[in-house]
């Protein structure tokens, strides 16, 4: 019997290691959510250990996401190391997210057999279509194509990377409806949704904006102030959560870059920008998004005679009739129009020989 725990000649050495996927803006500490933007960067650490000194490897990573369909549950791009199924991550370009990384450990020192280190793979792609999703690096370390080490798990959080999403729904706050009011005390009710919040957002903003629809113009107040509000939160563990922003509105005295701004029958879209410790983590900025717009009414009139003349004669009593064309009221409900004839010189209403 040959029993020497100490020979070197019976000891086999074992790869191991572990990985953290990041996202690591430049001079700023990793963290594990990112803004789904056309030119995400991904950065995902191998550590490794009992490795071979001064010998080449390759460790290739992808990014995966949780099977969710039953058809993709019977059908999946890969299994995890414990049998649960996934699915490739294909970027806003049709592109597998992938890379390869080759490299050479360091020598050993000492009398050290092996070697422990760590090598770096980027991600680098358009991720602007995985908002609300969360994915997780698999990784493959190679020595001669054999596999020799694979960290391949779903349920890992430090492999796990979340995009998170915002939706929004704007109304108005007295009515509820899409149609607000052309007053100085309006307010928007911004109704937004956040979802996939990574449990190290720590403190969480949300700052709303008002937009001209058809301009693209940010709106300002009568001073040039931007009008915005701030919500800020915190949710411990991370997970899904429902917010409510109110923005008072002067409609009465609005101004854009351009100059005075005159809301009567304009679409208004309200935007959202979320951060997560000062970290821009999804702006939800889509003029188009009915969801996100209110509408302020109009009214424009058309004062004729009978004959549809403006040019009335005083031979006869007169009847003026006057066409009042509207947009941006909320159907089905009941309103009131009251007209009051004006001296254009003096400015002050006419009063008929009847004294009313």
């Amino acid at each position: 019997i040959h029993a020497d725990i100490n020979d070197l000649e019976q000891t086999d050495y074992i790869p191991d290691g572990h990985t953290t996927l990041l996202y690591a803006p430049s001079g700023k500490q990793g963290k594990h959510y990112a803004n789904p933007t056309k030119d995400t960067v991904l950065v995902d650490t191998v550590a490794y250990s009992n490795l071979q000194p001064e010998s080449n490897f390759a460790v290739t990573g992808f990014l995966v996401r949780a099977a969710e369909t039953d058809a993709e549950k019977k059908n999946p791009d890969v299994v995890d190391e414990n049998g649960q199924p996934a699915m490739y991550i294909v970027d806003a370009d049709g592109n597998k997210v992938t890379n390869t990384v080759e490299f050479t450990t360091p020598a050993a020192k000492d009398e050290e057999k092996t070697v422990s280190g760590s090598v770096t793979v980027e991600f680098k792609f358009n991720a602007s279509n995985l908002a609300g999703k969360k994915v997780v690096a698999f990784e493959d370390l190679k020595q001669n194509d054999r596999s020799i080490f694979i960290h391949q798990d779903l349920a890992d959080e430090n492999q796990s990377l979340r995009f998170p999403s915002v939706t929004t729904i704007a109304t108005n706050k007295d009515n509820n409806s899409k149609a607000m009011y052309l007053t100085k005390d309006a307010v928007i009710k911004d109704t937004v949704k956040v979802t996939n919040i990574s449990a190290d957002a720590g403190k969480i903003k949300l700052t709303a904006a008002i937009y001209d629809q058809e301009t693209g113009e940010q709106l300002f107040d009568g001073k040039g102030n931007p009008i915005t509000e701030i919500k800020e939160f915190t949710l411990s563990g991370g997970g899904d959560t429902e917010q409510t922003i109110e923005i008072p509105v002067d409609v009465t005295n609005l101004t854009t870059v351009s100059g005075k701004y005159n809301a009567e029958g304009k679409d208004v879209v309200v935007t959202e920008t979320l951060t997560f410790d000062d970290y821009v983590a999804n702006e939800h900025i889509v003029l188009t998004d009915k969801d996100q717009t209110v509408r302020f009414p109009s009214a424009h009139t058309t004062a004729t005679d009978t004959n549809g003349s403006h040019y009335i004669s005083t031979a006869k009593p007169v009847v003026i009739k006057d066409l009042v064309k509207y947009t941006g009221l909320i159907p089905n409900k009941t309103y009131k129009i009251q007209g009051t004839l004006m001296d254009k010189k003096t400015g002050k209403a006419i009063i008929g020989n009847d004294g009313k």
